[in-house]
């Protein structure tokens, strides 16, 4: 019985240790996993190589540039109109003009980073699926090459990488193209290309901050000249806010406060912020040793109409906030 029990032991042992082996031995990036069978790596580079990614599809040219801060890398987002100017619309068979043709395309600046973070992952380095190989020009229709969807360039580390947008392929999430570094047809993912063509409406940055509130211990208010200093009070499972003064008093308004600037989101981004704007309030936010960021929140008129604006250490460029929420703040 004893021997049973310590060769059961070993195995136990000998099983943990292989998984644990396991663990160690897979690569803690995605992208320097092995290719799936299949695969293609189109181009190699690391994201923070990625400098540069514009998308012109057949009404907008959306493009993503890298910018660098003291809180690290973050891209600059433009979307606008294609440079060549939508045809006049037709006349219909009454003679009337067709005035069914899209709205003119408004130029558009937005900040990206956690969504941007993730796609130049996908982008550096590109894998395809599956490789096609040629296409000769009367089967480009098959892939929606004939008329593309657009041009996707992606600059890595200096180097410049072009693709031809197809269509979908038949009931998968995946996108034909054809990479002008080889003129050879590839299947990528279609999130690739979606999370791009879709603009500032998938890019913007929405969160204010890249840390989470639970983590801030500390917050200094500056408004009208006077700062408020509150800290977190109480015990673990029933934490409240205080003023550092208190620390054992639940200041009930302050956290109510708070909750409120917690709730303020950015809509649209400006490119800098307007001539005459009024800082309203400023929260600085600190962790246990460790400055983690800040909010500002502005007054000011945007295209003649006054505005509420949002400015943190995340979203870096001015943008507007729904009105309610910043009147109650």
């Amino acid at each position: 019985m004893k021997v049973l029990k310590g060769l059961t032991l070993h195995i136990v042992l000998l099983l943990a240790a292989a998984a644990f082996a396991y663990v160690q031995s897979r690569p803690e990036d995605p992208a320097s996993r092995p290719l799936e069978p299949g695969e293609v790596e189109l181009w190699t580079g690391s994201p923070d190589d990625v400098t540069l990614v514009t998308f012109t599809g057949k009404r907008k040219v959306v493009s993503l540039s890298q910018r660098k801060d003291d809180r690290g890398i973050w891209y600059f987002g433009e979307v606008g109109p294609v440079a060549s100017p939508e045809p006049e619309p037709e006349d219909d068979d009454a003679g009337k003009k067709n005035t069914h043709a899209p709205a003119a395309l408004e130029d558009a600046t937005f900040v990206s980073v956690e969504v941007a973070e993730r796609l130049m992952k996908e982008l550096a380095p590109l894998r395809a699926k599956r490789a096609v190989g040629e296409v000769a020009d009367d089967r480009a229709e098959a892939f929606g090459l004939d008329d593309p969807e657009g041009t996707l360039v992606v600059e890595v580390g200096g180097k410049r990488h072009e693709l031809v947008i197809g269509k979908a392929t038949p009931g998968t999430g995946l996108r034909y193209v054809r990479n002008k570094g080889d003129n050879l047809v590839y299947v990528i993912d279609a999130a690739v290309v979606r999370d791009i063509e879709g603009g500032a409406g998938r890019l913007s940055e929405r969160q204010q901050h890249g840390f989470k509130i639970a983590d801030v211990q500390r917050a200094t208010i500056a408004a009208q000249g006077e700062t408020r200093s509150l800290m977190r009070g109480g015990t673990e499972g029933h934490r409240f806010w205080a003023d550092t003064s208190a620390p054992d008093v639940n200041a009930e308004t302050a956290a109510n406060w708070l909750g409120k600037v917690d709730r303020l989101r950015p809509i649209k981004y400006l490119a800098e912020m307007p001539a005459g704007a009024e800082r309203i309030v400023r929260v600085d936010y600190d962790g246990e040793d460790e400055k983690l960021g800040f909010l500002e929140l502005h007054r000011a008129e945007v295209d003649g109409k006054p505005e509420f604006l949002l400015v943190t250490e995340q979203i870096r460029l001015p943008a507007t906030v729904a009105k309610t929420v910043g009147e109650q703040v």
